[in-house]
C-alpha cells in the first residue's frame, strides 16, 4: 500500500512506503511532486496542486501508453489513484542521464542519432516529447538510449512531431525543446577558444563560459518567461558572477526553458530546503546574488519574510526581477560588508529568525566583523570553503554551541547548521 500520510513540505520527513520498499525524494522544483525508485520500478507521484506543466500524470500515462512497444520509451506500467493523489509506475530504465556523462563526439554523435530514431517513432505514433534536453535523455552503459519524463509531451499530426523533434515550432504548436537542445549545450561547453574567436570575432583570451547564453524564449513567451531573462542577462553581466564571464551564477529551468548558469539551483536547493525549517519564519539572506533562496523559501517552504542582501546593484535588480516572476516580495537591500558603516544593526532590525551566509565569508576582507554579526542570532546556516572542522571552529567561536555538517554542497563545501542552544 502507498503511505499518503507522510508530509512533504516539512524541513524532514520518513521516506514514502511504496510496494517494493523503494524509498522516495521530493521533486526540487515542485513541493507538489514525489519520486521513487525501486529494483526495478520508476515512481512519480503527485499530490495537491501541481506546477504548470503539460500533462498530468494521467495525460502522461495515456500518451506512454500510446508509445508501447516503441524502443527508447518507458513503458507505462500503472496509473494509481485520481484527484489530489496520484502515482505514475513505470518500469525502471539504466543508465545514467546524458548531461552528467562526457562522451566523446563520436559517442555523442551515436546518441543524438538514437534521439532523433525515437522522435521519428513518436512522430509516427502522433506524440512529440517537447523536452529533449540532455537531463531527460538516458544512455546506458551497453549504449542503449531512453527519453524519460513524458510531462511536457503532447500529441499532434506526424509532421508537427517530427519537426517538433528538431524544436521547429509551427503555428499554434506548443513550444518544445528538441535534438538542437543537447547539442547547442555540448557546443557552448567544448568549443576551443580558437573557434569561438573565428566564429564570433572575439580575441583569442576569451574563455568559454564568455560566450554569451544561447537561450531563445518562443515568441509567446509570458512576463514570467520574459522578466527571468531579463534577469539571466543582467546577472551574466554583473561582476558578482564569474568575475570576467559572461555567466550568470546559477541555472535555472523553468516552463521548458533552460536559463544557464555555473551551477545547478535545482541540486542547491533540494540540499537547502532540509537543513532546517522556514515555515513562518524570518529569513535573513546574506550574498544573495539571484534571491532564488529568498525566492523559494516564500514560495515553496512558506517562510514568513525574508530580506536578501547583495552589494552588486546589478545583481540586486536582476533578484527582483526573479522574485516578481515567482510571485514572491522578499526584502532588498545593497550592502558591502567591508566597507558600509552600520549595516550590522540595520540587518539586525529585520529580526530574522534564521541568517544564511552561503560562500561569502571567503570573499571577505573583514572576517573578523562578519563572523561577529553572525554571532548575534540564534541560529546560522552557514557554508564555507574551508574544511567542515575550520568552519565549525569558527563558528563555534562566535559563540554558538551547536555546530552540525548538515550537508555537503555540489561543490563538496561543507553547510553547517549553527545554534546557540
Amino acid at each position: 500500500m502507498l503511505n499518503r500520510n507522510v508530509a512533504t513540505d516539512g524541513a524532514s520527513h520518513p521516506p514514502w512506503a511504496l510496494p517494493d520498499g523503494a524509498r522516495c525524494w521530493p521533486s526540487p522544483l515542485d513541493p507538489s511532486r514525489v519520486f521513487g525508485a525501486g529494483a526495478d520500478r520508476f515512481y512519480k507521484i503527485a499530490h495537491g496542486r501541481a506546477a504548470p506543466r503539460r500533462q498530468d500524470l494521467r495525460g502522461e500515462f495515456e500518451l506512454l501508453r500510446r508509445c508501447r512497444g516503441v524502443a527508447g520509451v518507458p513503458e507505462a506500467l500503472e496509473l494509481i489513484g485520481g484527484g489530489d493523489f496520484q502515482v505514475l509506475v513505470l518500469r525502471k530504465v539504466p543508465g545514467e542521464p546524458l548531461s552528467r556523462l562526457e562522451l566523446p563526439w563520436s559517442r555523442f554523435a551515436r546518441v543524438m542519432l538514437r534521439v532523433l530514431a525515437i522522435a521519428w517513432a513518436l512522430a509516427r505514433r502522433g506524440v512529440r516529447h517537447n523536452d529533449l534536453r540532455p537531463d531527460n535523455i538516458m544512455v546506458a552503459p551497453d549504449g542503449a538510449v531512453h527519453l524519460v519524463d513524458f510531462d511536457q509531451a503532447s500529441a499532434g499530426w506526424f509532421a508537427e512531431c517530427l519537426l517538433a523533434g528538431f524544436g521547429v515550432k509551427l503555428s499554434g504548436a506548443p513550444v518544445c525543446n528538441g535534438v538542437l537542445a543537447p547539442l547547442r549545450e555540448r557546443l557552448q561547453a567544448r568549443l576551443s577558444p580558437r573557434l569561438i574567436r573565428a566564429l564570433r570575432g572575439r580575441p583569442l583570451r576569451i574563455t568559454r563560459r564568455q560566450v554569451p547564453a544561447l537561450v531563445w524564449l518562443p515568441a509567446d513567451a509570458g512576463p514570467k518567461l520574459r522578466a527571468l531573462d531579463q534577469a539571466w542577462r543582467l546577472a551574466a553581466a554583473a561582476k558578482a558572477s564569474s568575475p570576467g564571464e559572461h555567466l550568470a551564477y546559477y541555472e535555472l529551468e523553468f516552463q521548458g526553458i533552460r536559463f544557464p548558469g555555473e551551477r545547478p539551483w535545482a541540486a542547491r536547493w533540494s540540499r537547502l530546503r532540509h537543513v532546517t525549517t522556514y515555515g513562518q519564519r524570518r529569513v535573513l539572506e546574506l550574498g544573495c546574488n539571484l534571491a532564488l533562496l529568498s525566492a523559494f523559501v516564500l514560495k515553496d517552504a512558506r517562510a514568513s519574510a525574508a530580506l536578501a542582501v547583495d552589494a552588486d546593484p546589478k545583481i540586486l535588480e536582476a533578484a527582483a526581477k526573479v522574485a516578481a516572476a515567482f510571485g514572491v516580495a522578499p526584502e532588498f537591500r545593497r550592502i558591502d560588508f567591508d566597507r558600509d558603516p552600520g549595516w550590522e544593526d540595520q540587518l539586525e532590525a529585520f529580526r530574522p529568525d534564521v541568517v544564511i551566509a552561503l560562500s561569502v565569508l571567503h570573499w571577505l576582507e573583514d572576517k573578523a566583523r562578519f563572523l561577529a554579526f553572525l554571532g548575534r542570532f540564534e541560529e546560522v546556516v552557514f557554508e564555507g570553503h574551508d574544511s567542515s572542522g575550520v568552519e565549525r571552529e569558527r563558528l563555534r567561536e562566535a559563540g554558538f554551541a551547536e555546530v552540525d555538517l548538515v550537508d555537503t554542497s555540489e561543490r563538496g563545501r561543507p553547510i553547517l547548521l549553527a545554534r546557540k542552544r
